[in-house]
């Protein structure tokens, strides 16, 4: 970790903090999981601790990597635009968290559909971003929401859990519940979702997020599979779902990040079809263009990158 990563974890922390009045370097603490005492330091821009007698020891790069994960600081892919699908989720997550809508959120992997819930998650306050794992059991996926809530009352069994997240998000105003990388829900994970889905109804937003799950949800709904057809019905009246990657975009992103010869952008419009891909090219070439201190045109692209044209 060096002094400039570290330095751009500082004005994150700092921008956090700031961000609202419900927010603070305890706050902070409680969420990231890091000892208060290093948050202080690290926000004033200081990097060590002291350890007695006049000496002093570096913070641990862990706390300095544990803070900016939290903060979704990417220090190798440091890229961002406001591409139409990071707008389009945006404006998804806060009409769920202002209107208590529930939602059900459709993109296919690479369109940018997590980057953009997780940067919301960051940037607005009360909202419980969840990614469902494989091996995910309704006990962790309780677990992790209580962490998130900050319940730190030693709860026995799922449904002291599920009461305490209930009287938690309804009694203020103002949560949303993300629920991303659905696809991988067990069926009765999906039990679950369904009753975290009926206790906040109309009390706080709720986004269910995923690859296939309109297909999924259609599927088990028509077999009559338990809960399912319930679940359609909660949340099919508000479906989006995200684009492919236009090759007009992909030309202007091109443009807008510095890669300005025609040629180069013609080839990466045929080849790039998300924004991953799309991502860890433009960092590749950028770097080129910074090392040999001119544009790369499109045979420099093709031979870079070994593709077939």
């Amino acid at each position: 970790m060096n002094l400039q990563h570290k330095q751009k974890i500082t004005e994150s922390v700092i921008e956090w903090i700031d961000f609202s009045e419900e927010r603070s370097a305890n706050k902070l603490s409680q969420q990231s999981g890091v000892v208060s005492a290093y948050i202080s330091r690290i926000r004033n821009g200081e990097y060590s601790m002291s350890t007695g007698e006049g000496k002093n020891s570096p913070i641990p790069d862990k706390v300095f990597n544990t803070l900016s994960d939290f903060l979704g600081l990417r220090f190798d892919t440091e890229l961002h635009w406001d591409t139409k699908n990071y707008l389009l989720v945006q404006t998804v997550c806060q009409s769920a968290q202002s209107k208590r809508q529930r939602i059900l959120l459709e993109a296919d992997t690479g369109l940018g559909k997590t980057y953009s819930l997780e940067r919301y998650a960051l940037h607005n306050d009360k909202v419980l971003y969840i990614k469902v794992t494989r091996t995910m059991s309704a006990k962790d996926m309780l677990e992790e929401i209580c962490k998130k809530l900050l319940i730190k009352d030693q709860l026995r069994g799922n449904r002291s859990k599920m009461l305490a997240i209930q009287r938690k998000v309804t009694s203020v105003n103002g949560y949303l519940i993300i629920i991303d990388e659905a696809e991988y829900l067990k069926n009765n994970l999906f039990d679950l979702v369904k009753e975290i889905a009926d206790f906040t109804d109309r009390k706080c937003g709720m986004i269910l997020s995923g690859m296939n799950l309109i297909s999924k949800i259609n599927t088990m709904a028509d077999r009559a599979k338990p809960g399912f057809p319930q679940l359609r019905r909660r949340f099919f009246p508000n479906r989006v779902e995200l684009k492919e990657i236009s090759k007009e975009e992909i030309k202007e992103i091109c443009k807008t990040s510095g890669i300005t010869d025609t040629t180069a952008i013609n080839v990466l419009a045929k080849y790039i079809f998300d924004y991953d891909m799309l991502s860890q090219y433009v960092q590749v070439i950028l770097e080129n263009i910074r090392n040999c201190g001119e544009q790369l045109n499109g045979k420099d692209i093709i031979d870079l990158f070994n593709l077939d044209y």
